[in-house]
């Protein structure tokens, strides 16, 4: 079961986000536990995790956070522009795929 954290500046949107991947997720037959977090969260949260998905807003600090995931072995995506709802949820859960089909490739 892969292990998701959506993370974005405050955890508000990625709260939305999370819930619709879930949703996604569950009905896409997909074994995926999605969180939602904040930047903040993130150095204590990444142990813990398979996939990072990171919101688009957080662009500036992508490369700083792509670094930290790398130095726990979290698979990490910076998410495109989408919306936080069923739609964006799509686009994500193609992205976990996409990403876990790297790991088990």
């Amino acid at each position: 079961m892969e292990r998701v954290l959506v993370v974005c500046g405050a955890g508000a949107s990625s709260t939305f986000l999370a819930h619709w991947i879930r949703r996604g997720a569950t009905s896409r037959g997909l074994e995926i536990t999605v969180q939602a977090g904040s930047l903040a969260d993130l150095p204590a949260q990444l142990p813990d995790l398979d996939i990072l998905l990171v919101g688009q807003h957080l662009s500036e600090s992508y490369p700083e956070i792509r670094e930290q995931a790398a130095a726990a072995s979290v698979r990490v995506a910076l998410l495109p522009a989408l919306t936080y709802d069923r739609a964006g949820s799509d686009l994500a859960l193609g992205i976990v795929e996409e990403l876990t089909k790297a790991r088990h490739g």
